[in-house]
């Protein structure tokens, strides 16, 4: 990945994307995006203004996140919707999604000039939510699997992914990716469904960055956990791309 700054502004971009012309941010520390449960809104507010500005957009879409499976195509005039995946055609919409250690996958179609933008949790990793966003492309724009591009930010990585309850939380079927003694490999879990959904090996780029041990870039909502942070109010990161 591509590390940038501008001012205060940080953020790193994926090679993949830049290459194929799709504007992309993956957005560091210390810019706080949590637009829900937000220490101070205002700052929030004032961040999101300086993102929108940095990357010469009309407007920025994003969604009040739920950890599901709800998918929306949306546009400048969409409403604030409640899901975890959003797709466009319009140029200069940025799509925004807030991630404190979860996967934010960012998709586009270079041939039918389609970008979406995925929060996968562990729950949306078990309701298979990136299969359901590549069917949702094909369905209502027409994308093939094989010109589609994905890329996957920095999330928690292996040896951070703990799941103390995983035979209750996890189906079987994804009992392969279990570690000893209690942690998942959520990145080869998200290699291997896009596969199966018909992405090419050359069109993934997943970051294999961990949020919980890069402290100085990424905020880290298991890292809080454990260290005794607040629970009602918390920080993001956020990644967001947009059609040019």
């Amino acid at each position: 990945m591509r590390l940038h700054k501008e001012g205060a502004l940080r953020w790193l971009s994926f090679e993949l994307l830049d290459d194929a012309g799709l504007m992309n941010a993956v957005i560091l520390k210390p810019f706080n995006m949590a637009i829900e449960k937000a220490h101070n809104v205002e700052e929030v507010g004032r961040n999101f203004e300086v993102v929108r500005q940095q990357f010469e957009l009309e407007k920025i879409a994003y969604a009040f996140q739920r950890h599901g499976d709800k998918i929306f195509s949306v546009d400048k005039n969409s409403p604030i919707f409640e899901g975890d995946a959003l797709m466009t055609q319009e140029k200069h919409l940025g799509l925004l999604m807030m991630h404190a250690d979860c996967q934010i996958a960012c998709f586009y179609d270079p041939v039918k000039k389609v970008a979406a933008t995925v929060h996968a949790g562990w729950k949306g990793n078990v309701k298979r939510l990136y299969i359901k966003t590549i069917k949702q492309m094909q369905e209502k724009f027409q994308s093939s699997p094989s010109n589609i591009l994905v890329a996957i930010s920095p999330s928690l990585g292996p040896s951070c992914s703990e799941f103390r309850s995983w035979s209750k939380e996890w189906p079987p079927e994804f009992w392969h990716y279990l570690q000893e003694p209690c942690h998942m490999d959520l990145w080869q879990l998200a290699e291997d469904e896009l596969r199966s959904a018909g992405i090419l090996s050359h069109h993934m780029q997943i970051a294999r960055l961990c949020t919980y041990e890069n402290r100085e870039d990424f905020f880290s909502f298991r890292r809080q956990v454990h260290e005794g942070g607040p629970l009602i109010a918390h920080e993001t990161s956020a990644t967001l791309i947009s059609l040019k």
